[in-house]
Parts: structure tokens; sequence; C-alpha cells
């Protein structure tokens, strides 16, 4: 009996339960065996463990860091040694080059005072001629010859009296030329410094010269209506100090308000002009006025007239109606599941045009007479002529500005 047969044999005598184990364990034993294999063959050879090295200690001679510094610093000297030769060549080479001119110059000046050496000596020495008939004469007698030119003394010079310094010669740069000379410095005229004035916070009697309406809209805030006041007696200063601004101008800036029917006016600038009309003050200042009631802004009426507008506005609105009801007569409106339908009725086709017309030309009307109702915003009219009282709360420091050679008049004369 083979082997097959034996395991078929035993294979016959299993349960199911025990071949389905089986089989489960012959596949467990066949993945692991296939895996085992794949491991083996995808895994990298193993390096062969190396030998431990022995240990082997480095050392240098005795002088071999000495030597290698020797070598460096004589090859960096042996390098200076060739940079210095090869200058020394070129500076000897650029005074063999220098040295014929030097030479053939030197030459020159020797044969010209040695030329003119030998002229003079022959004129010294050729004797004169007596004429035919006459008598011989006296030789004259000439001035030795010139000396020989001395060398130049090696002792110095011996001082000499300090000679008149000549004048400056003009110095030439490029094209330019620039000659140094002197200048008298004139007096430069010192601007007369400005006068100032401090005025501090005080109040005056003034009186109202221009009547205004000032705005009551919020764009009254941003464009205010100007005024012109002047001061008629003396600002009044604290402890009871007094200072002369009687005549002078003040200009102010107003808006209105509803709430107390009243115009604020704000400070901008004063304006004042002396007697002699030769000094004149242009200032900045804050503050308000108070009315002659002793409340701050100026009381007056307000005037609003708005109304005529909005009634036209109404009577528009009638005429938008009217039209309206027209053109809705003469249109039929049907309602049902699909919608409502409008059917214009043939004979009435003028009346429906009529009224759309009315209708769209009152809107429009309507539309200009409210725009024209919006600018007519109400405003406080206030008179002119009214006394009041200029309040300063800021003190400020006045400039009187001098006009020079300029009469603008006055109660006096003008003074030159």
């Amino acid at each position: 009996m083979t082997i097959k047969d034996k395991c078929l044999k035993v294979w016959q005598t299993l349960r199911p339960d025990q071949r389905k184990r089986l089989v489960f364990v012959a596949i467990g034993l066949a993945i692991a065996i296939v895996s085992l294999v794949l491991y083996r063959a995808t895994r990298p050879a193993s390096p062969t463990p190396r030998q431990n090295e022995s240990k082997r200690d480095i050392a240098l001679d005795k002088g071999t860091l000495e030597k290698s510094l020797y070598n460096e610093s004589t090859k960096q000297m042996g390098d200076m040694e060739a940079e210095m030769k090869a200058v020394k060549e070129q500076l000897a080479a650029l005074q063999q080059a220098k040295k014929p001119e030097n030479d053939d110059k030197a030459d020159l000046a020797k044969e010209i005072l040695k030329t003119s050496r030998q002229g003079l000596s022959e004129k010294q020495t050729e004797p004169t001629k007596p004429a035919k008939g006459s008598t011989p004469s006296r030789p004259a007698s000439y001035p030795p010859g010139i000396p020989p030119l001395p060398a130049a003394p090696s002792f110095p010079p011996t001082p000499t009296a300090p000679a008149i310094p000549a004048p400056s010669k003009p110095e030439v740069y490029g094209e330019i030329e620039f000659i140094s000379q002197r200048v008298e410095k004139k007096d430069e005229v010192k601007k007369k410094e400005a006068t100032k004035i401090y005025l501090p916070p005080s109040f005056m009697e003034a009186t109202l010269l221009s009547g205004m309406y000032a705005p009551t809209a919020e764009s009254g805030k941003s464009s205010p209506m100007p005024a012109l006041i002047r001061i008629k007696d003396l600002a009044i200063l604290p402890n009871h100090v007094k200072s002369d601004l009687k005549g002078c101008f003040i200009m102010v800036e107003a808006h209105g308000s509803l709430a107390d029917e009243r115009a604020h006016a704000r400070l901008t600038t004063l304006s004042c002009l002396t007697r002699g009309g030769q000094s004149v003050i242009d200032q900045k200042i804050k503050g308000y006025v108070v009315d002659e009631d002793g409340f701050v802004g100026l009381r007056g009426k307000v005037v609003s007239k708005m109304g005529s507008a909005i009634a036209r506005s109404l009577v528009a609105g009638f005429a938008v109606g009217f039209g309206d009801a027209m053109n809705s007569s003469a249109i039929t409106t049907t309602t049902s599941g699909l919608g409502v339908t409008q059917t214009l009725n043939t004979d009435q086709a003028t009346k429906a045009g009529a009224g759309r017309g009315i209708a769209q030309a009152g809107r429009d009307l309507q539309k200009f007479l409210l725009d024209l109702g919006k600018q007519a915003v109400p405003v406080v009219e206030v008179g002119a002529m009214r006394p009041v009282t200029v309040v300063i709360s800021e003190g400020v420091e006045i400039e009187v500005k001098d006009i020079p050679n300029t009469c603008m008049g006055g109660n006096t004369a003008c003074v030159n």
C-alpha cells in the first residue's frame, strides 16, 4: 500500500469539520513557506563583519611645523624682494630715459656760455689802427672781460626787507578765471521787527453794519453767511484795563438755529488802521457775538418760503390722481385662473391717453416742486445797525505791520 493510498484512507475516515481544519492548516503552512522564500530572496546580503583595525598613533617629526613656517616666510620674503627689484628696474629705466634730455640741455648751455666769453675776449685784445696823417693816440683802455659766472652759493641768502605785495594775479582753473579783490562790506539794512501786542480775552461794544439771512439747514454750517461789525467803544480787558480798538472792523460768519430762533456768529478777522495811515492790523481771532438782551446769538425772525412750494406740490398730486383715474376707467380688468387681463376699450382710447398724460405731467411737476421746496430752507432774518457785544474767547498776539512810503489817509496828515 502506497503513501497516497494511506493518505486517502485517513482522509476518508475524517469528519467534515476535521477535513476543513486540516485544509486551513495546510493552506497556512503553504503561505508561510512561500513568504519565507520570498523574504529570503528579496533580503540584501548581509555585509561581512568588519575586522577591528588596530589603532595606530600618528606622530609628526620634530621640527616639522617650524620648518613649514620657515619655508613659508622665506617664500614671502623672496616674493617681496622680487617686487622691489622690479620697481627699482622701472625707476632706473625712467631715469635713463630722462638723462639724454638733461645732458643735451647742459651741453647747449655750456656752448652758449663759451661762445659769449670768446666774443668778449676778442674785442678786448684787438688794437686800434690809427688813421693816415693823424698822430698816434694813446691806446684806449678797455675794461677787463666779464668774469665767469660764479656757482650758486651754498650758504643761505641774507634776509631782505619785506617787499610791497603785488596785486594778486588771476588764477585760471580750466576756462574759468578767478580774481581775488577786496570789497568793502556794505552796511546791511536791518529790517525793523514788527510790533506785537497781546490781546487777552475781552469784550467790546460794537454795531452790526450789515444784516443777514442766516440759513438754518445743515448746509448752513458748512457755508455760513458773512457779516461786518464795527467796534464803537474801547475794549474792556481783565482787571478793568481798557484797550483802544475803537473804529476797527470785525468779520463774522453766522448760521441760524430753529431751536432758539437766533443767528449764531463766530469772529474770523480783526482789521485796524492807525490814524497816521502807516500801520495796519490784519489778524485772525476767535470769539462770538452777544445780543443786546445778553444771550449768545442774534435774535431774529424765522422766515420760511416752503409753504407755497408744498401747496403747489399738493395740487400736482391731485392732478396725478385724476389722470390715473381717467386711465383706469378706460381699461377693463378681468381676473381669472390664468391671471389678470387688462383690455382697453377702443371707444375710450382718447380718454385713457389724456388720463395717462395728465398723470405723468403731474408727477414731473410734483418732483420739481419738492426739489424747489428743499432749497427754500428756513432762515433767520437779522436786521442791520443793531448794537451788539463782541467777545474774544481766546487770547491772540496782534502783529502791527508797517506800510513804508505809503499814505492811506486818516484823521491826521500822513508822515513820510
